[in-house]
């Protein structure tokens, strides 16, 4: 399988894991007027439509079963953004469950 498509799939879960940080942002606002006026609530769909616009191209001509598994990276890119951009503390329980995402993404890469 060609690398770029990989790569595509890694990238566009980065935007999707970037896009509930910013929506946690945006619901702070109290009015429909205000999460409108913020930029955080456009980053986020901004962010979603991003992830989807790499993730169709990739898929076009990679194999379904080794792609899709990586948009499980979603979940650690969000983690990873809540604690960088939120700052929500990760219990050592939380970071060996995003270890066990990662191994289990790689085993599914290296079964293929």
């Amino acid at each position: 399988m060609e690398f770029w498509r990989i790569l595509a799939v890694i990238i566009a879960a980065m935007f999707g894991g970037l896009g509930p940080s910013f929506f946690k942002k945006a619901s702070t606002h109290r009015s429909v007027m205000a999460l409108l006026q913020g930029k955080d609530i456009y980053i986020a769909v901004g962010a979603y439509g991003l992830s989807s616009i790499l993730f169709i191209p990739a898929l076009s001509g990679g194999d379904l079963s080794v792609l899709y598994p990586l948009v499980g990276t979603s979940n650690v890119w969000a983690c990873i953004f809540a604690v960088k951009l939120l700052g929500e503390r990760m219990s050592k329980r939380k970071w060996w469950g995003i270890g066990l995402i990662v191994l289990g993404l790689a085993l599914i890469g290296f079964g293929s």
